[in-house]
């Protein structure tokens, strides 16, 4: 399964570090596609291993974080924002329902990501 850290802060860290993006996932317990998503895109082993591959994924619960919410303009759940280690947003939106369209989008994003990094 996939570790998802649940300190955006020390994500961030943890991204500068290793020089991956972070996968920053909003979600709220009462969202039926954030269920949906817990069970048919979360579990599995393709989306985990493609997330593991690239990215430091957290985990936003959007009721005890209304500050990340506010700061990402997050006007609705599941919602994705996808930012370097310096916080530069590299995409969002809602977060795919289909676990082989998400992990396309994550390694399409990566590697974008990577083309700008120093050789």
């Amino acid at each position: 399964s996939l570790a998802w850290e649940t300190d955006l802060e020390s994500a961030m860290q943890l991204a500068s570090r290793t020089a991956r993006p972070v996968l920053i996932h909003f979600y709220s317990d009462n969202c039926t596609p954030c269920r949906i998503l817990e069970t048919r895109v979360f579990k599995d082993p393709k989306w985990i291993a493609a997330v593991n591959e690239d990215w430091i994924a957290v985990k936003v619960k959007a009721e005890d974080h209304p500050e990340l919410v506010e700061y990402f303009g997050v006007l609705r759940w599941p919602t994705d924002v996808y930012v370097t280690p310096g916080g530069q947003e590299l995409d969002r939106g809602v977060s795919p329902q289909s676990s082989e369209i998400y992990q396309n989008l994550l390694r399409q994003l990566a590697k974008r990501y990577k083309a700008t990094l120093p050789a």
